[in-house]
């Protein structure tokens, strides 16, 4: 009969009694039969389990969250490893890298503006780990899972659309305090915003209903063709292709003059746009109308998305906002309003300003591809 011994020796500690147990179980396992074999495989694995929960415990997530988050990130991050396709031979040294403070990606070395793939940022380390166990698939579903986590409790009211990840797979990150955007660099300093999927590029600062907006310019073009076009659809001239090409409709019946549409514009976006610089806004709407004096849909949509990204930083102070896609695994980097247009083409782009409801759609969504 086969014994094993499993008093934990005063000199060893924790981590190297669960190091001792395993090296005991795998030369055992050589004398077993099948059956006794899977229980002893499951005994390591529970075993690998707590050691998994060791690092992670041990890692220094808590000095980059708040200590509320810490603990529940720390619980729920080792349940989703366990829970993944991923073998107990690839999680616990990843975990040990984290517990070691190593980056897993390398978010936070990527200099140029533009749209990667997360999965391209893997560090050379854990490259070698996914070669070696055949497991880049199930680590990317992994990945995919935990971009799109986010948990209610902390710092914040909410912390998630690639917060935690960058956190944990790149440890230059941490949670920035309240009233900051999302994410500080603990090298550089400089604060960055996140967003997911069909994300708006707003605050709680700054921002009005559209509502109030939209009714305005419905009146004054009333004042103008004596019709409210708005009296039967709010969204009749909604900032988009249907609402502009209802707009020009107008523009041409009744020969409004681009200078006087261009101020209804502007007027209008100023009412939602608070702290908006007036001249700013009037010379990038403008700028949107065609030799004609129509509206042109796309080169509005072009001045928008630069206007958006530009007064949002300005409220927030960031340096840069980086946009996660968990379904593709799509990672953009854009430090300024110039480079978010020119990246534009790689982003869903939905205006979806309403100037029908109270209090909601103020800005555009945006998803990067």
């Amino acid at each position: 009969m086969h014994t094993m011994t499993t008093e934990m020796p005063k000199e060893l500690n924790e981590q190297q009694h669960r190091e001792s147990l395993l090296n005991q179980l795998n030369t055992k396992s050589l004398e077993f039969s099948d059956p006794h074999c899977k229980l002893l495989e499951d005994m390591k694995k529970l075993l690998k389990s707590g050691e998994v929960t060791y690092n992670i415990n041990e890692s220094g997530i808590s000095n980059r969250v708040s200590e509320v988050s810490s603990s529940i990130i720390k619980k729920d991050f080792c349940n989703m490893l366990q829970q993944s396709t991923l073998t107990s031979d690839f999680i616990v040294p990843i975990s040990k890298m984290i517990a070691d403070n190593e980056n897993i990606l390398s978010i936070s070395s990527i200099g140029k503006d533009g749209v990667y793939n997360l999965m391209d940022c893997i560090t050379a380390k854990v490259t070698d780990l996914i070669d070696k166990h055949g497991c880049y698939e199930d680590f990317k579903d992994f990945l995919g899972m935990f971009v799109k986590y986010k948990n209610e409790a902390g710092q914040k009211s909410s912390i998630g659309s690639g917060e935690w990840a960058s956190i944990i797979f790149d440890p230059i990150y941490s949670a920035s305090p309240d009233g900051k955007p999302d994410l500080q660099n603990t090298t550089t300093g400089e604060f960055i915003e996140v967003k997911g999927r069909a994300s708006r590029l707003e605050g709680t600062q700054g921002y009005l209903s559209p509502l109030p907006g939209g009714n305005y310019l419905y009146d004054e073009i009333e004042k103008i063709t004596g019709i409210n076009f708005g009296a039967d659809d709010l969204n009749y001239f909604n900032p988009n292709g249907t609402g502009f090409s209802n707009l020009n409709a107008v523009i041409a019946e009744y020969s409004i003059e681009k200078d006087v549409m261009a101020k209804l514009l502007t007027d209008t976006f100023l009412m939602i746009w608070e702290q908006f610089d007036r001249d700013l806004m009037y010379s990038l709407i403008s700028s949107s109308f065609d030799d004609l004096g129509y509206v042109c849909i796309q080169a509005f949509k072009r001045n928008l998305a630069w206007a958006q990204f530009d007064y949002y930083q300005k409220l927030k102070g960031f340096s840069s906002v980086h946009f996660f896609n968990e379904d593709t695994l799509s990672f953009a980097k854009i430090s300024d309003p110039d480079s978010f247009v020119e990246n534009l083409h790689k982003f869903k782009y939905d205006l979806s300003i309403s100037f029908k409801v109270a209090g909601r759609n103020k800005t555009s969504q945006f998803t990067v591809r």
